[in-house]
């Protein structure tokens, strides 16, 4: 069951519940994401693996508009099957919350076909402030919108990449 939240201060709430006692919030939410000096190498096999960072405000979806949350950050490693598109991807993200000290970790895993997106589970590790102890995550989708190359001092092909990570029912569970 997927719970929109109506006015931001409600989605804020649903992000720095107090420790008062166990609660759990359902919303949507998306992060527009830049990822700027990745690095690609290609294999002999035509593997291409991608290494880099991405970051981007985070934004929970409500009834009257979306609302940024935090910032998500993302060190990532991304491998591209040039015959067949497929992609598989991970990645070790951290969300910073409004609050001081208000921190999720999370790990996110995917596969999919280059242009369609990455599909996996965004599950988090641990939290830390306001979200001590918090579980949850979900289903998300990464679709990279733009590519910019270049090439590093070491002659190694670089990448900006724009994209997008996209939540239907982002779930925090607070103890």
């Amino acid at each position: 069951m997927s719970c929109r939240l109506a006015p931001a201060a409600a989605l804020l709430a649903a992000l720095a519940v107090s420790q008062a006692g166990a609660s759990e919030r359902a919303f949507g939410a998306f992060a527009p994401l830049v990822a700027v000096g990745t690095h690609a190498v290609a294999d002999d096999e035509g593997l291409t693996t991608i290494t880099g960072r991405v970051r981007g405000p985070l934004y929970g979806e409500t009834d009257t508009a979306p609302e940024e949350v935090g910032l998500l950050v993302c060190a990532f490693e991304l491998r591209l099957d040039s015959s067949s598109l497929a992609e598989e991807g991970s990645a070790t993200c951290a969300f910073e919350g409004r609050e001081p000290g208000a921190r999720l970790q999370a790990r996110f895993g995917c596969e999919g076909t280059l242009g369609e997106g990455c599909v996996g589970d965004f599950v988090i590790t641990a939290g830390f402030g306001p979200y001590q102890g918090a579980t949850g995550g979900g289903r998300a989708t990464l679709s990279v919108r733009e590519r910019i190359y270049g090439l590093a001092d070491d002659n190694t092909l670089t990448e900006t990449l724009y994209g997008l990570a996209h939540w239907e029912r982002f779930v925090l569970r607070l103890p």
